[in-house]
Parts: structure tokens; sequence; C-alpha cells
């Protein structure tokens, strides 16, 4: 789509608009995942109090990291599953460890991709003809 603009002055600010909407997208990807994951994570978890569910967070996320907690003492245990005081086994859960699976196989990284591909097209078509 072209841009059209009627005089420098006009073109100067679409660009320097385009610019600042447009460096928001690399800088926001891992914040994004690190949300997209911690939503999957909440649904998948098993809920009995719900203090499990609660209690995973993305704790900080920059350019190019997202750290993603759960705060339940009890987690690793339900997601990979324990044996009990009495000797039987309680099956993994995975609500954590396959959702991280799945960002290190690609699939929340090309989720992420499709919705700011969608943000950078919404952002571009301000600029279409008028």
């Amino acid at each position: 789509m072209p841009i059209q603009v009627k005089g420098f002055d006009e073109l100067a600010r679409a660009l320097f608009d385009m610019a600042d909407h447009m460096q928001k997208v690399p800088q926001g990807v891992f914040d994004y995942v690190g949300k997209l994951a911690v939503q999957e994570m909440k649904e998948l978890a098993p809920v009995d109090t719900g203090y499990l569910k609660e209690h995973i967070k993305l704790s900080k996320s920059s350019q190019f990291t997202a750290t993603i907690k759960s705060e339940a003492p009890y987690s690793q245990y339900v997601d990979q599953g324990h044996h009990t005081r009495s000797g039987s086994f309680v099956p993994a859960n995975p609500f954590f460890s396959s959702v991280i699976g799945r960002i290190a196989g690609g699939e929340l990284i090309k989720k992420a991709k499709v919705d700011m591909d969608g943000f950078i097209s919404a952002t571009l078509s301000r600029y279409g003809p008028r």
C-alpha cells in the first residue's frame, strides 16, 4: 500500500509515527510469547484449590528473554509426576513443561509471529490511500 502525503512535513510525521510503532514489535515479542505461555499453562493446570493456577506468572521479560515461574512449591511434582509416601506413583500432568516444549519447538513463536504480522498490517493500513 502506498503512503500518500501532501508535503515533506506530513511525510516526516508519517515515517516517524510508523518507525515508533514498528520499534515496539521486536521489543515486545518475548513478553508476548511469555504471556501466551502463562495463559496456556493456567488453562492446562489442574485445579483443586486454585493455588497452583494462580501462582503461574511471567516474572520478567526483555527483548530476548521471558522468565515464567510457578511459585506453588509442589508445581514440579504435579508437572513431572511423583511417588506418594505410600509408594504409589501419581502420573505427570505436564501443564508447565508441555508449554515450554511448544515454545522451544517454535509453535508459540509462530503464533506470536502471526499475531505480530497482524499488528504490523493494522499499523500500516493506517497509512493507506485516503
